[in-house]
């Protein structure tokens, strides 16, 4: 079994692949990718062309082995027509519909 699937295993990532895994200064860092190549919109779920990354955006999970534990990403921004501009977001099966 390689390391990645076994990290992306372990650690419960759902729609989310492991690219790679190293080491840094605080500990041990993940990069991961959604399992979808287009971008979504964050606001009404639609895909959107993305046009814009956001740098090594990290977040910190629980603590592997007595070390911390980063998972990073580069978010992409899109250009929804209907929401304007928004960071992607996870994949839906259906766009939100809003209720009041």
């Amino acid at each position: 079994m390689r390391i990645t699937k076994l990290l992306r295993i372990l650690l419960g990532l759902k729609e989310t692949r492991v690219v790679d895994v190293g080491f840094d200064a605080t500990g041990l860092v993940v990069d991961v990718a959604p399992t979808w190549r287009r971008p979504r919109c964050s606001e009404c779920g639609e895909i959107c062309p993305g046009y814009d990354r956001g740098h090594d955006r990290r977040w910190r999970h629980l603590d592997v082995a007595g070390m911390q534990l980063h998972l990073r990403y580069d978010t992409r921004r899109v250009k929804c027509p209907t929401c304007g501009v928004k960071v992607e977001s996870q994949k839906r099966e259906a766009p939100l519909k809003h209720t009041l």
